[in-house]
């Protein structure tokens, strides 16, 4: 691939995208002080990740649209682009243009974004650990999603009726073998066959739900573990932007009902 009218002053408009990042009355965090440099035939962006907490991390990706605002679809970015970014300054992503499958034209439209994580991705020990502990922890971990948590009330739930049937089985038959009538010996013993067996039922329940547990939410782990993470959708954003025509600056307001 080529880029056409390549050039130091080729009309690379950067767009600054200034996210509501967070709904709880923080000041919003900014792209700011971003700069774009053409280096060895990469294109090579400069930006500071402002008004961040200690602790945060974002998810950054790069928006880039042609003259005719058709959207382009970048594969070849790296450096502090996409998962578990912290702000700073002076944070640099590098475009290997020339590896793209699309001519790029001399008058693009280059956005930075960031989105506020709600979490950074767990460690497997961790989803592993949690998942042992009470099935569906682990998966909640992973989606943020309750609903998971029924899994372990289930599995808690097979647990408590196995013993329970199980310390009725173990009375029936100590009952029978105290007893020295023939016809009550025998439904003593049927009823304690039926109860063992419902304890064994509960128990092999509990088990599976651990067990079915802990594959899901290994195969969900790595699934998912390269994927963008939940963020916050903010419902208004304020960004600026370069008309590739008039040239003159302008603001952007966005709201999202």
């Amino acid at each position: 691939m080529k880029l056409i009218n390549n050039s130091m002053h080729l009309l690379l408009c950067l767009a600054l995208l200034l996210s509501a990042l967070n709904t709880y009355g923080q000041k919003p965090a900014e792209i700011q002080n971003t700069s774009l440099t053409l280096d060895n035939n990469q294109l090579v962006i400069t930006y500071d990740l402002a008004n961040t907490k200690s602790g945060e991390k974002y998810y950054i990706w790069v928006e880039i649209k042609d003259k005719e605002g058709n959207k382009l679809e970048p594969k070849y970015l790296s450096g502090q682009v996409g998962n578990d970014i912290i702000g700073g300054k002076n944070l640099i992503i590098v475009w290997d243009y020339t590896r793209e499958d699309f001519e790029v034209d001399a008058k693009i439209n280059v956005q930075v974004k960031a989105r506020l994580l709600l979490k950074a991705y767990p460690s497997y020990g961790s989803v592993l650990f949690s998942s042992v502990v009470f099935p569906g922890w682990g998966l909640s971990k992973i989606d943020n999603k309750k609903t998971y948590l029924l899994m372990g009330a289930a599995g808690y739930g097979s647990i408590a009726a196995s013993y329970v049937f199980y310390s009725k089985s173990r009375k029936t038959y100590d009952n029978y073998k105290d007893s020295d009538i023939t016809s009550e010996r025998d439904a003593l013993y049927d009823e304690f066959t039926k109860q063992n067996n419902m304890s064994n039922v509960f128990a092999i329940t509990a088990a599976s739900i651990w067990a079915v547990n802990i594959i899901w939410t290994s195969v969900k782990y790595f699934n998912n573990k390269n994927k963008p993470l939940t963020y916050v959708q903010p419902k208004y954003s304020i960004g600026y932007t370069v008309d590739n025509y008039s040239k003159a600056p302008a603001i952007i307001f966005r709201y999202r009902f």
